[in-house]
């Protein structure tokens, strides 16, 4: 009785979107005996940059025949969120890399319980969801009954690929004030490790927001603003599928005139 020949036969990333990393793992198990052997259990072992991200153990019972190889699939899902929440140093990396160490444990006649060891290095993309904030407000022209302006919204692509935006909704609040609601612009691409600035024209009446608004853009008083949003990113040639985000940015800006 010998114990079976065990190797990784495949690896492969069947899943890739903004939030997790599906892999799959085949394991080639080959019977070199004349009888059947069972494959009782597996354990792993994931690690991600060294630091061990997923483990646990699966029983098989799996009957593999004589002179025989079977596949046995391990599929792993790496969530994006609890990578970077437990490995910061991930947050301002493309890639990482990963070791995958297993155990195959065997019900061998005459041998008994056998665990056979096996271990595969690799690396995986790490996608991020694009950032949006607020640049700056520009005054283009004011007067009693209204103003007429200009949002500067900033897109940061951290990723080393292009992100196509197929929509992006936003609203800003001013002082309390809603100025603008579900705006949408229209769909474009950002290439990869870039900044775009927006440049979006408002327009404000005052009897509908109130005159205050205007006393408000006559001074040179800081506003303080709420922007929210969502947005509606894919990436085609790397097979993510559309997904939509919210994004929520507060804090103080001082008015360009």
């Amino acid at each position: 009785i010998k114990p079976p020949e065990v190797s990784v036969a495949n690896t492969s990333i069947t899943g890739l979107s903004f939030t997790e990393v599906n892999l799959l793992f085949d394991l080639n198990i080959k019977n070199t005996n004349n009888l059947a052997i069972k494959l009782q259990g597996l354990d792993y072992q994931l690690l991600i940059n060294d630091n061990t991200f997923l483990s646990g153990n699966q029983n098989q019972g799996i009957e593999i025949a004589a002179f025989a190889d079977n596949i046995v699939s391990l599929p792993l899902t790496l969530k994006l969120v609890d990578m970077y929440k437990t490995i910061t140093s991930l947050i301002n990396q493309d890639t990482s890399a990963y070791q995958l160490d297993c155990g195959l444990t065997f019900d061998l006649p005459v041998l008994g319980a056998t665990r056979i060891p096996i271990s595969k290095k690799g690396s995986v993309p790490l996608p991020k969801i694009p950032n949006v904030s607020l640049e700056g407000i520009k005054l283009n022209s004011l007067n009693l009954a209204g103003a007429n302006l200009e949002l500067k919204l900033n897109v940061k692509n951290a990723n080393a690929f292009a992100v196509l935006f197929n929509n992006l909704n936003y609203g800003l609040a001013v002082n309390g004030v809603n100025w603008v609601q579900a705006a949408a612009v229209k769909g474009f691409s950002l290439n990869e490790k870039k900044n775009q600035t927006l440049t979006l024209p408002l327009s404000l009446n005052f009897v509908q927001i109130g005159s205050a608004v205007y006393q408000l853009l006559s001074s040179n008083k800081p506003l303080s603003f709420k922007l929210n949003g969502d947005l509606n990113l894919s990436v085609p040639n790397l097979g993510i599928p559309p997904s939509t985000f919210s994004f929520d940015q507060s804090g103080e800006t001082s008015l360009k005139k």
